[in-house]
């Protein structure tokens, strides 16, 4: 199971810290977090605040503590079988183990890039394995195969970022990656021509399973 994550936080600084988690499973279920500031997490930036909208004082008083939110994560993403992916992995990365840290709690979860290491290797991956005759997928070169997985990933963000909804919010910013992650699935589908493509979306057929959820 694909599991997307975000964190909101006190700002871009390397000393930065969460204010809010939050994730979406790839069967839409979701939950978010507001983490009370742990001791010594001083850094704050006032732009941040304006982005995201929680100030130290409403997360003082609404938060949840370090130790409560880190073991909900290990909970839920640090299962076997999870792929945690978003689209910030190198900050993602940084938060969470900060998170962990502050809890005293060890973890192994590994924050993957969404659109490098899980949408373009797995679209190309799909439309590599096109059945030799009658579809259109089937004729694509391997160049222009790569081209295709990246156009497809590219045009699919962009439409997420064309849709009317809350941003800087960790719920919401996680279904924005899930939303994306399912138009990657259905623009794949549509290159592969209907008969196979219909498939895929049914998740049936012999497809090898990989990260995108497709078997």
């Amino acid at each position: 199971m694909i599991i997307f994550l975000d964190f909101e936080a006190s700002s871009l600084a390397v000393a930065s810290f969460p204010v809010e988690a939050g994730w979406v499973t790839e069967d839409g279920e979701g939950e978010a977090h507001l983490i009370r500031p742990a001791p010594g997490w001083d850094d704050w930036s006032a732009e941040a605040e304006r982005m995201h909208g929680l100030s130290r004082e409403h997360l003082a008083r609404e938060g949840k503590s370090v130790e409560e939110v880190a073991r909900r994560i290990l909970d839920v993403l640090g299962t076997e079988g999870v792929t945690v992916a978003t689209d910030a992995a190198r900050w993602e990365q940084m938060w969470l183990n900060r998170l962990m840290q502050a809890a005293g709690l060890m973890h192994s979860i590994k924050v993957l890039e969404l659109e490098r290491e899980v949408l373009l290797p797995e679209a190309q991956r799909i439309l590599h394995l096109a059945p030799a005759e009658g579809t259109r997928g089937a004729h694509l070169a391997r160049g222009a195969l790569l081209d295709r997985a990246s156009e497809i990933v590219g045009d699919s963000q962009h439409a997420e970022k064309e849709l009317r909804r809350v941003r800087h919010r960790a719920l919401q910013d996680a279904e924005g990656m899930r939303w994306w992650w399912l138009e990657v699935r259905e623009r794949v589908a549509e290159a592969l021509g209907e008969e196979y493509g219909s498939r895929l979306l049914a998740r049936k057929g012999s497809v090898p399973p990989g990260i995108l959820g497709w078997d």
